[in-house]
């Protein structure tokens, strides 16, 4: 399976409109087909859970990502990563 990347968000892990539709969304889909995955048998119920569990999710992974791009650029900055790219553009 693929790894999963946050989506480009704002400072903070903040939403815009277009992220709270497709949460939204995945929400609904979630809540009418498997209500019972997040322990509820109320669709109103499993909506409310799974938009919060979507939302706390995907802001953690923009977190994560964050941290970790900045990381990882300095693991690029050597010498010999260098001449990689030297030589990789030759």
């Amino acid at each position: 399976m693929a790894k999963v990347r946050a989506i480009a968000l704002r400072n903070f892990a903040e939403f815009n409109e277009l992220a709270y539709l497709l949460i939204d969304g995945f929400a609904h889909e979630g809540a009418l087909k498997n209500p019972g995955e997040f322990g509820q048998s109320i669709y109103q119920e499993a909506f409310g859970q799974i938009c919060w569990w979507l939302k706390r999710r995907w802001a953690r992974l923009a977190v994560i990502t964050a941290v970790e791009s900045p990381h990882a650029a300095l693991g690029y900055t050597g010498g010999a990563a260098q001449q990689q790219a030297t030589a990789a553009n030759a």
